[in-house]
């Protein structure tokens, strides 16, 4: 992808009555799609003859990880990590940066993709959607600094949390004044509910649509920490003071025991649940359908629970509100084993359990084309982990 690129000055020639950057507030601006990309801010910033500002906002650390506990004689090949690696995140300042597209994907004065930030299915940077573009809307000036909350999956819950609401914390630490939030995917009750609990008023946002096109004097970018697919512990530490201790949540004992139910979700459902609340109905397991509670109300229920019975979905990701020592069994598809809730546990000292449903398993991969499947959980082998765990 190493072809010419026009410059932008020569597709709108300044006018007279210009700013010091050659740009007027509120007008717009010519540029073609874009055919190069970095690979990462980093590379960006290597490139420039001047350093941007850049703001280191955590130290790197690694955290040494506890095993997970399951019935397999050899832990999948997801599960053996011995330890995990949080590089610094930081924020930085991209003059003349752009943001196009109702995904939200990131420009540099060059008129190169940012990759690292806009990362998008199937990431591979040189299948990005954006170099399919064959014309650009013109993009709308402003002379603010604007800062980019955005994300490829951001309308799930999952990456809602960790990709977008915890960099928020990144821009706070930097001490930059921001005028205007870029986010993208903003539809359901829960964005709405979280972007206001953190801070962001909606006469600051700016939500990203179809033929979306905009250039900042100014443009803000915290660090995306999707690419080393964490949860890190900085976002997990942020979330609960924002989301939990701050409003002061008290746990109730009305939640003690949960099992997360998947029945109202398009996917990854439990096919024999009745089966399984018939197990854990009689031991005081209440079945929660978490999409029908405010996250406030999740946050509540999560932070009472000292057990958790789950399939693998977006509902634990309310762990993140969970005490210390509480029990997690995670029910997962024969061939879809993903750590990030083994992880979490870890940060947050979590009793994590695992259990696969039944149908053949791939010992040493993961199979991406099976994220969406049902499953079937074996009621003796839940009894088992139950067991195992000192739940019954």
């Amino acid at each position: 992808m190493r072809r010419s690129v026009v410059k932008p000055e020569a597709l709108h020639p300044p006018s007279a009555d210009v700013m010091a950057n050659g740009k007027l507030h509120g007008e717009t601006y010519a540029y073609p799609p874009p055919t190069e990309y970095y690979p990462s801010l980093q590379d960006w910033i290597g490139n420039q003859p001047v350093p941007p500002n850049r703001q280191e906002i955590y130290a790197s650390h690694t955290r040494v990880l506890k095993p997970p506990k399951g019935f397999e004689e050899q832990l999948h090949i997801t599960y053996r990590m011995t330890e995990f690696y949080s590089p610094a995140p930081f924020v930085i300042e991209i003059p003349n940066g752009r943001v196009y597209g109702d995904y939200g994907c990131i420009l540099a004065p060059d008129n190169k993709l940012l990759w690292d930030v806009s990362i998008f299915p199937p990431f591979i940077p040189e299948k990005h959607p954006v170099f399919r573009v064959t014309e650009f809307p013109p993009a709308r000036y402003t002379d603010e600094t604007v800062a980019v909350l955005t994300f490829c999956a951001s309308s799930m819950h999952y990456h809602w949390v960790f990709d977008v609401l915890s960099r928020m914390d990144l821009l706070n630490k930097s001490g930059i004044p921001i005028d205007k939030y870029v986010v993208n995917g903003v539809k359901a009750a829960f964005q709405w509910e979280t972007l206001e609990r953190i801070g962001i008023p909606k006469d600051k946002l700016i939500v990203c649509q179809d033929q979306f096109h905009l250039e900042a004097r100014r443009l803000v970018v915290p660090a995306a920490p999707a690419i080393e697919w964490g949860p890190h512990h900085w976002q997990i530490q942020y979330i609960r003071a924002e989301l939990l201790f701050k409003p002061g949540l008290q746990p109730s004992p009305d939640f003690e025991r949960i099992y997360i139910s998947r029945s109202l979700a398009a996917h990854r459902k439990v096919t024999n649940e009745e089966q399984v609340l018939g197990l854990l109905a009689p031991l005081g397991f209440k079945c929660i359908h978490l999409e029908s509670y405010s996250v406030a109300e999740q946050a509540v229920i999560l932070s009472s629970a000292k057990v958790v019975v789950a399939p693998h979905g977006s509902g634990l990701t309310n762990l993140i509100f969970c005490q210390p020592g509480t029990k997690v069994i995670e029910l997962l598809t024969s061939n879809f084993p993903v750590y990030v809730f083994w992880l979490l546990s870890n940060h947050l000292d979590l009793d994590y359990y695992y259990l696969f449903g039944e149908g053949e398993r791939a010992a040493d991969r993961i199979d991406p084309k099976h994220g969406y499947d049902d499953m079937w959980i074996d009621p003796d082998k839940l009894r088992g982990i139950l067991v195992f765990a000192h739940v019954i």
